[in-house]
Parts: C-alpha cells; structure tokens; sequence
C-alpha cells in the first residue's frame, strides 16, 4: 500500500479493494472513528454552549454521528441553522 492507492477513491470497485487489505482497512477506520469523535465534541459543546436542541435529542444525533458520520452532522447543522434566532434587543 502506498500513495498510488489514493486512485482506488475513484469508484467504488477501487474502495472495495482497499478494504480488502487489512493494513488499508486499519488506516479508513482510524480515520472514520476520528471524524466521528471530533464531530461529536465540536456537536456536544457547541449544544451545551448554544441550546440548540434538548439534552435528548443531541443523544440521538450524537448516536447518529457515532454511527453514520456526516450524517449526524447535517442533521445537527440543519437542526442550528433553521432554528429561531434570538433578536439584537432580547425579545
């Protein structure tokens, strides 16, 4: 395994093969579980600091990342971004 296994991203034939080799399986996983990990942190902290959702239901969406990565994430963002925003003046 070296640098020219970086092409077998292309397709997903390639990614297949990739997995196949433990030492390349190894490497993928580390990097998922480090994304998930990271992902988690940056969702906990900024819904403790901010509020964004219920204690339950940053649960369910950190349960989300852990299990399905980005998707844990849009849900998290879509969730932030769509949520009423307190105005300049406190009302």
């Amino acid at each position: 395994m070296g640098l020219g296994s970086v092409r077998e991203f292309g397709s997903a034939d390639g990614v297949v093969r990739l997995m196949s080799q433990p030492a390349a399986a190894l490497l993928i996983w580390i990097h998922v579980l480090a994304f998930d990990q990271l992902t988690g942190l940056f969702i906990y902290r900024d819904n403790m600091r901010e509020r964004v959702v219920p204690m339950p239901v940053q649960s369910i969406i950190l349960f989300l990342t852990l299990m399905f990565g980005p998707a844990g994430f849009l849900l998290y963002y879509v969730l932030r971004v769509s949520r009423p925003r307190a105005s300049a003046l406190g009302n």
